[in-house]
């Protein structure tokens, strides 16, 4: 029978919930990942702890059943789960809210109050199992892979929104398993795919040529990342940073994190090799790094730029961990300070490749976008104001959630908004705005299902007038349109810039072009 008991919020009392028979509370308080969870939760303010003892953990059983049940050394198959609160709660406040009846209001205010849980597995060392924890607001943070998780807490229904982390044990879970196990978790969510447990990952990723042992496991490979992605029924988009040059990786990575998805960013830790950490936030900057994003290259000013900071789940250091941006002008290459290895001390890693689980339709890729953006970079900056530099937000959207955006979007013309909201769109759009000191001169939409050498681009959307007027101006006299032929390197992209501009007068006709291009 499942018990439970509160006790305050503190470390010794966190060493004490986390420990078990082969992993007693000063073992558990040399575990690095438990000293960076203990801080975060501080920054949280968690107040109070709730104990359930014992727990049966999905995740944990079927690891339990794969490998540990089988050891001579016995194990035992029941997790205890943490729970954490912002407000302090007695046991005799937790029994009355326990059997009596909860008003709407009491459930909402113990919902704001509670942080989340951490499971804690019954193993030697890696004590910390299936955690979700609420993220850090506030310094321009962003944590757009989050996503709802329901926790029944002795018939009292509770919710937090965050993304699943665990740290490896070694045995089953790798860095890179762990990481795809997070990135899983989101996924399927967002794509009702499959989310696999640890157990699952690890053999479905080695079922192709593997050198060793499946389990225990003792790390996967890119290609075994992509075989396990694919054994959910996504693709892998896969960025060989060691191989392609002139990627702008920060830019790349807000790209796709904007929509949701979760990215898999594998580092080089030198002195301990290869590392797989999976993104799922990042933090804004109201100013912009001065420099180009990729040193030596004439790749177009995104918002890249701003992005200062990253957050991901790195199994050796705890959820939610920062990845700060370095940038050097005498270096070409972006590097991130993480807090390997040692917690309390900041260390430099090297990126060299990025795995994003997309959905086999989206199949325009970032990297293809840039081919498109940079001649029209080179042609509309020359028609903006001389001098200032314009910036670009590229990002993948799913269309309802650019339907959302529009309804509510008062800037835009009405009678262009409506028809944009009616017109029949593909499933996921890549989106570029063009801003100029934070005003959205333009935004261009990009079919993501569609082919990368055909012509993908499917509406501009003018926001400002005088811009678009502009522009039409240019493509009215002869010697510019000499010059934008040669940047545009086509007459139907020239063209397709007048027929947008002349659907801002007649708006209706923005439904037709669109059809047409599908």
């Amino acid at each position: 029978m499942s018990k439970g008991y509160v006790c305050r919020f503190n470390e010794s009392e966190l060493h004490k919930a986390l420990s078990n028979s082969h992993a007693q509370p000063a073992q558990v308080a040399r575990n690095r990942r438990v000293k960076y969870l203990y801080d975060y939760l501080v920054q949280l303010g968690a107040a109070t702890m709730l104990i359930e003892d014992p727990y049966t953990d999905r995740d944990f059983l079927d690891d339990y059943t794969a490998y540990y049940a089988t050891c001579y050394t016995s194990f035992e198959r029941r997790c205890k789960r943490a729970h954490f609160f912002k407000r302090s709660i007695t046991d005799s406040e937790l029994r009355a809210l326990i059997t009596a009846p909860l008003s709407e209001d009491d459930k909402e205010a113990l919902n704001d109050d509670y942080l989340g849980f951490v499971v804690a597995r019954p193993l030697p060392e890696t004590v910390i199992g299936r955690t979700v924890l609420k993220t850090r607001s506030g310094g321009g943070r962003s944590y757009p892979t989050v996503r709802r998780y329901e926790v029944n807490l002795f018939g009292i229904e509770l919710g937090v929104e965050g993304l699943a982390f665990q740290e490896q044990d070694t045995v089953l879970a790798a860095c890179a398993t762990v990481a795809l196990w997070s990135a899983f978790h989101k996924t399927g969510d967002l794509f009702r795919t499959t989310t696999p447990t640890p157990a699952v990952i690890t053999r479905a990723a080695t079922q192709t040529v593997h050198f060793g042992r499946p389990i225990p496991s003792h790390g996967l490979r890119v290609e075994e990342l992509c075989s396990a992605i694919r054994h959910v029924g996504l693709d892998p988009e896969v960025v060989d940073l060691t191989r392609t040059e002139d990627v702008p990786l920060v830019s790349l990575l807000y790209g796709y994190l904007r929509m949701g998805l979760p990215v898999i960013l594998v580092v080089d830790i030198r002195g301990r090799g290869w590392h797989a950490i999976t993104l799922n936030g990042y933090s804004c900057n109201s100013t912009p790094w001065p420099g180009p994003e990729v040193v030596g290259s004439d790749v177009v000013p995104m918002m890249g730029l701003r992005i200062d900071e990253f957050y991901g789940h790195d199994d050796q250091i705890g959820p939610h961990a920062p990845l700060v941006v370095e940038r050097s002008l005498l270096v070409p290459e972006v590097r991130f300070r993480s807090l390997w290895t040692d917690v309390r001390k900041e260390n430099i890693v090297f990126p060299v490749a990025v795995v994003v689980p997309v959905y086999n339709k989206i199949r325009l890729t970032f990297l293809d976008l840039q081919k498109w953006i940079a001649p029209l970079d080179v042609v509309l900056s020359g028609i903006g104001p001389g001098g200032r530099r314009v910036e670009w937000d590229v990002h993948l959207i799913l269309s309802n959630e650019f339907k959302g955006e529009l309804r509510s979007d008062s800037q835009l013309d009405r009678e262009i908004r409506e028809n944009l909201l009616l017109t029949h769109q593909p499933r996921f759009w890549w989106r570029a705005v063009m801003r100029l000191d934070g005003l959205a001169l333009c935004e261009l939409l990009f079919d993501a299902t569609g082919i990368a050498r055909s012509f993908p681009l499917s509406a501009i959307v003018w926001r400002v007038e005088g811009f678009a007027l502009a522009v039409e101006k240019a493509l009215d006299d002869p010697i510019k349109r000499d010059f934008l032929l040669n940047a545009l390197r086509s007459e139907e992209f020239v063209e397709f810039l007048r027929e947008s501009i002349e659907c801002r007068r007649t708006p209706g006709d923005l439904i037709l072009r669109m059809a047409s291009l599908r």
